[in-house]
């Protein structure tokens, strides 16, 4: 019986041996079948809405940017995107306004492009663009270059100074972005703004590295109250050094009477402040329909006889306009939200901290 067993398992074993191939063949012939007619079927499919797509009218799709021309990001402010606003202001001056959305940007901002900022008002920054005798511009506190922004500024024509007038971040953060885009123009800064390892410690460590190759390689000269030779009866300029941590350069655009300025004067109107507690806010310090200087009153007032200096250089010139960096446009006439004469508009928001 044991013999007999192993007799039938042997066979058993051989004949599966002997027929393997022929199934193993057979069921390759069958998985082939399938794939062909599945392959047919999908042919057909295709073809059936191939003939629908030709009996239907084609529409050309527009072709989609690559990258939005608002977009770009940035350490400040609002950190994705942001509109640029020009507009021409004077003959020969033009305003580059940006959001900037301090609050909302850290805790979201439903409408991210509209710059309601802190405390409820809307604050800009603005860039000041102003056409030299010579045909070149003449540009003032950068902002961002995005592709919007640089569009609007090669329209106007070639850019040949670049001005970075303050130690704050956001007059001089955006400039070597800007100042590469355009390699012929001349670097000009505020005194004090060079010397990377002042300041406080966040600004120190952002400052330093975009201004070390800036100095390397563009060599921008530091503004004193002599203007240069290339603006010379186009501009005034004036230097406040409010110490290691503060330096602005402001100045007049002469056959305008236009006062260019960073922190130094501030003024809102209705339209920055749109709401009541905006408007209170503003009154409270001093802003609201009226030119004032929150931002650095206090260090005007404890630079003495220095401050004095300046002032009176400042309000000897003769000033028809104000054009600030922030918050709203002074002008004179109809175009005068605050309902002031501007140079006593001036004055006052100036000498006061002095008394």
């Amino acid at each position: 019986m044991v013999t007999f067993a192993q007799s039938s398992s042997t066979s058993s074993f051989c004949l599966r041996s002997q027929a393997w191939p022929y199934i193993r063949q057979t069921s390759s012939k069958t998985v082939l079948r399938h794939k062909q007619r599945h392959t047919q079927r999908n042919a057909l499919q295709l073809t059936a809405v191939a003939r629908r797509e030709m009996r239907q009218p084609v529409i050309a799709s527009a072709a989609k940017p690559t990258t939005k021309p608002t977009k770009y990001k940035s350490l400040l402010p609002p950190f994705s995107e942001r509109e640029t606003s020009v507009k021409q202001v004077s003959p020969g001056i033009w305003t580059f306004e940006q959001p900037m959305g301090y609050l909302t940007s850290l805790i979201g901002n439903p409408f991210p492009l509209k710059g309601v900022a802190f405390l409820g008002q809307k604050a800009v920054a603005r860039m000041t663009v102003v056409r030299l005798r010579d045909g070149s511009l003449w540009v003032h506190s950068p902002v961002a270059l995005t592709e919007q922004c640089e569009t609007e500024l090669r329209r106007l024509g070639r850019v040949s100074h670049v001005v970075l007038p303050c130690t704050s971040p956001e007059h001089w953060y955006y400039g070597p972005k800007l100042i590469d885009a355009f390699p012929e123009a001349q670097v000009w800064s505020a005194p004090e703004l060079l010397t990377s390892e002042k300041g406080l410690p966040y600004f120190r460590d952002i400052r330093t590295p975009s201004l070390e190759a800036l100095k390397k390689n563009r060599a921008p000269m530091v503004l004193s109250n002599s203007p240069p030779a290339c603006w010379k009866g186009q501009f005034s300029v004036a230097v406040f050094n409010g110490g290691p941590l503060y330096s602005e350069v402001v100045f007049l655009h002469k056959s305008s009477g236009s006062l260019i300025s960073s922190d130094l004067l501030l003024g809102v109107d209705d339209q920055c402040a749109p709401s009541e507690f905006a408007r209170s806010v503003a009154k409270a310090n001093g802003i609201y329909l009226q030119l004032g200087s929150p931002v650095v009153g206090k260090l005007i007032q404890s630079r003495g006889s220095f401050s004095r200096d300046f002032l009176n250089e400042v309000l000897a010139w003769s000033i028809k306009r104000v054009i600030p960096t922030h918050g709203a446009l002074f002008f004179p006439g109809s175009r005068n939200p605050f309902n002031k004469d501007v140079k006593t508009a001036v004055r006052n928001a100036l000498t006061k901290y002095l008394s």
